[in-house]
């Protein structure tokens, strides 16, 4: 495993790089949790508070390159009273290597003082994908994350809440929905429910 800090490197709009993340993004994601690829350029682009970030190992290949190979992309938003990570995906071959666990150490180490969020498919005995949801769940616990008593319902989709980090708990899910929304634009429109 390696051990040099990953290199954050912006999404650009196109280019080996943005191919790479676009490729994962649809392996990653199943089409009813996507938001368009435009959309996301289009907000991180318009928005400081907004990163689409590709993640390239150093050790691997040179972040400065025009055709690094990425490892990892995120696509976040930090607000005054917290972090929101929409979507973290690992390149599926290069799973298990700690990649996921690096960037996460990374939010924190950014943001010591607030509490990073994220969502993921609720654990359902019922559902196709149950083991990749619990090997997904214990990862994130690994992690240092908490399931929250919050559910997002959005595009038709209903997720679970985690959390972890200094004040996660203060949060309401009022507090919450509307970062959401106003992380969104407009362009997704999220409810937050407790159970």
């Amino acid at each position: 495993m390696t051990s040099a800090p990953l290199a954050p490197v912006r999404v650009p709009l196109r280019g080996p790089i943005a191919s790479q993340v676009h490729a994962l993004y649809r392996r990653a994601f199943p089409p009813e949790e996507r938001v368009p690829l435009p959309l996301l350029h289009a907000s991180a682009m318009r928005r400081r508070a907004i990163s689409f970030t590709a993640w390239v190992d150093p050790e691997l290949s040179d972040p400065s390159a025009h055709d690094a190979e990425v490892v990892a992309f995120t696509y976040s938003f930090v607000s005054k009273d917290l972090v929101y990570l929409a979507f973290l995906a690992v390149d599926d071959r290069l799973r298990s290597a700690g990649y996921g666990r690096r960037i996460l150490e990374r939010f924190a180490d950014e943001h010591p003082d607030l509490p990073l969020f994220l969502e993921i498919e609720p654990v359902d005995e019922s559902a196709d994908n149950y083991a990749q949801r619990l090997r997904r769940l214990a990862f994130y616990q690994r992690n240092g994350f908490t399931v929250s008593n919050m559910l997002t319902h959005e595009a038709g989709q209903t997720f679970r809440v985690l959390h972890r980090g200094p004040g996660a708990g203060a949060i309401s899910a009022e507090r919450l929905e509307g970062e959401l929304n106003a992380f969104g634009a407009g362009l997704v429109r999220t409810r937050v429910t407790t159970d």
